[in-house]
């Protein structure tokens, strides 16, 4: 193996260079930082044992399964690209996954099904109903639906799909019919933003902040005791996605997921097959 300084140098410097952001950027920084002064060694030194009291440490200090997931598997990218460059190299992460399975970050009793879904939406109003199902559905996420204006909808082939772009990256959302046909419902209700949002603030025109989607959400889904988030909705719409047979590809690049996300819904699957409920995304 080369010398610990090799990955600083060389392979971390890589790392950062594949990513879009100044954010992301510092939070791989933080997470190398971390595990390094958590065993007070360098990458280069760390061992299997190291990766797991690591993170057996984050789960006692209380972090989240899916952050504990989620930062293994940026630690473990990391050495999966060192082994590629340094062949002498061994990735000594490749295993801890097995050690918190993955599949059990998402809660699949927090994953509604299409009838509650549908139940909820005939009770609540056009403007919520709407925001429920395009984050059910698509898996839109509460900054996207902020920022959706008419113009994001085009055609393929005579299919309509939602053209979002955020940081230079673009996502190509497709949109089932029937669902085509309530935006177009609801846009004759509440008109024209002359800013070309969707949703929008009736007093001043502009788009609304995510605060303000979450609190029209939350204010109708405790008056119906619907007890689910708009997350949930969203982990909802990958578990969907899957069910129907999309690959886990297709969907990170619909949801705008990392790669190490998209392998945490196989228990949500498993609950919509049992309740036969995956021609969800049908037209």
């Amino acid at each position: 193996m080369k010398n610990e300084n090799f990955f600083d140098s060389v392979v971390f410097p890589e790392v950062l260079d594949g990513l879009k952001n100044k954010k992301s950027k510092k939070t791989y920084e933080n997470i190398k930082n971390g595990i390094e002064a958590y065993s007070g060694k360098s990458f280069s030194e760390l061992t299997e044992d190291d990766g797991i009291n690591y993170s057996l440490n984050l789960r006692k200090n209380g972090y989240a399964e899916s952050t504990i997931c989620n930062r293994m598997a940026i630690i473990r990218s990391f050495a999966s690209l060192y082994e590629k460059i340094d062949d002498t190299y061994k990735n000594p992460f490749i295993d801890i996954c097995k050690d918190f399975d993955m599949n059990s970050c998402i809660d699949e009793s927090k994953i509604p099904l299409q009838k509650e879904v549908d139940a909820f939406c005939k009770k609540c109003s056009p403007k919520v109903g709407l925001i429920t199902k395009l984050v059910s559905m698509l898996g839109l996420s509460s900054k996207d639906i902020t920022t959706i204006k008419l113009t994001d909808i085009h055609m393929h082939n005579g299919e309509p799909y939602l053209l979002l772009e955020k940081n230079a990256y673009s996502r190509y959302v497709f949109i089932p019919e029937k669902l085509k046909n309530q935006i177009e419902n609801y846009i004759q209700l509440s008109g024209l933003n002359p800013n070309g949002y969707r949703f929008f603030s009736e007093i001043s025109n502009k788009k609304v902040s995510v605060r303000t989607v979450e609190r029209w959400y939350k204010s109708e889904a405790d008056i119906n005791n619907f007890s689910f988030t708009l997350q949930d909705l969203r982990n909802a719409a990958a578990s969907y996605m899957i069910a129907n047979g999309a690959n886990g590809e297709s969907v990170q690049q619909a949801l705008g997921l990392t790669p190490q996300s998209a392998f945490r819904y196989n228990k949500c699957v498993d609950k919509i097959v049992r309740h036969d409920a995956t021609k969800y995304l049908d037209k």
